[in-house]
């Protein structure tokens, strides 16, 4: 039987830095361009990131560092819906 495999090439690859007063942020787009970004910890902000992230191109793939996580061991929900998650160690 065949293994079934993730697409392993994204289209747009980020990185968060979480931080307590603003996220420093990298995204990598499908052309190989970097951006960084700093998101102040207001909820308008990261609503605004969240969509901006939401009009990139598909797949996007979310690196956070561990310091990220909720109590139950989980990225922010917030920034999860914009695309696949996952602990920047497990990349």
């Amino acid at each position: 039987m065949t293994d079934q495999q993730e697409d392993t090439t994204p289209q747009t690859w980020v990185a968060i830095d979480i931080a307590k007063r603003r996220h420093v942020v990298l995204v990598e787009f499908g052309d190989g361009k970097r951006r960084h970004y700093r998101v102040q910890r207001q909820l308008e902000e990261v609503d605004r990131f969240v969509s901006f992230l939401h009009a990139q191109e598909k797949p996007i793939r979310i690196g956070f560092d561990g310091g990220s996580l909720d109590g139950a061991g989980q990225p922010h929900p917030r920034a999860a819906t914009a695309a696949r998650a996952r602990l920047a160690s497990s990349l």
